[in-house]
């Protein structure tokens, strides 16, 4: 079962008759899909998908409700800013960012175990390796081999379950820490729009050019953690809650972050702004590619 790391509650509001324009890395070219497509799906638990689509779903449900009371330019409820944050929650925890974070911190474990093994227990790969190959091994390489081998095959038997239930933990953490914050709301003026990419909730700290766990920014180091979920809506974590209109320097300037924290993918409303700086970004990476290829 494959997910959507971006609620699509939430892609749809970025949509004009169905169709998001979307910025791909993979090629490095610009387009236009349902927001619906499954460019937008990556398998994120594989090992128990419908109790986290569950945890997750719980919180969507509710927050669709309170994002158009604010489109409608209503007062907020008593609960919404809980919902709100919860919101934030989900897609720190559920991001590529935490998915690339992840998968760094599980080799780090594993080649640090490799070397730990290697070094004190080198009778232990004796042992796996004639019970692979029916020999005993003579040489460092036939012990790395097996090293490796053994290691590789640990962490495939548990490495989604791992996954699976860190996802638990990293959203109940996540929910804890923002619920210590009030729910700040920035506006876009008119003739500015907001992106949204695939690591949206943006986690800063001063002096860090980071934007998220992938680029080593803890919750808790954050001075600052935004997301946008509409063009038009930026959320921010603050000391108090507040309401206020952005200026066009400070809706390019997240804007520019959310494409320094991107992964896969980045989206903005088909017809903006914003999707003529994706055929920029387009053009530039086109140029850059045909450096790399020039002998």
């Amino acid at each position: 079962m494959r997910q959507h790391t971006v609620s699509k509650f939430l892609l749809k509001r970025f949509a004009d008759k169905g169709d998001v324009a979307v910025f791909d890395r993979r090629d490095g070219r610009r387009r236009r899909r349902p927001f619906g497509s499954g460019i937008f799906e990556t398998t994120f638990d594989a090992h128990d998908p419908k109790r986290s689509e569950a945890m997750w779903g719980s919180v969507e449900t509710r927050a669709g409700i309170t994002i158009r009371r604010l489109e409608s330019g209503l007062p907020l409820k008593s609960d919404d800013e809980q919902t709100l944050r919860d919101l934030m929650a989900v897609h720190w925890a559920r991001s590529r960012a935490i998915m690339t974070a992840r998968d760094a911190i599980t080799e780090g474990i594993v080649e640090d175990s490799k070397r730990k093994t290697l070094e004190a227990r080198p009778h232990l790969l004796v042992q796996a390796y004639l019970a692979e190959v029916g020999l005993i091994p003579t040489t460092r390489a036939q012990l790395e081999w097996i090293n490796d081998l053994v290691h590789g095959r640990v962490v495939a038997a548990g490495e989604d379950q791992w996954h699976s239930e860190r996802n638990v933990v990293n959203l109940g953490g996540a929910r804890k820490m923002f619920a210590r914050s009030a729910i700040q709301v920035g506006f876009t003026p008119p003739g500015s729009e907001l992106v949204l990419g695939d690591a949206p909730v943006l986690v800063m700290k001063d002096g860090d050019p980071g934007v998220g766990p992938h680029h080593g920014v803890a919750l808790g180091d954050a001075s600052q953690i935004v997301m946008p979920i509409t063009p038009r809506i930026l959320l921010a974590l603050g000391p108090t809650a507040s309401v206020v209109t952005m200026t066009p320097d400070v809706v390019r300037w997240y804007n520019d972050r959310q494409w320094d924290g991107y992964q896969k993918w980045i989206v903005a409303r088909p017809g903006g702004s914003q999707e003529t700086r994706m055929g920029l970004e387009e053009t530039l990476e086109r140029m850059r590619r045909a450096r790399t290829l020039s002998p």
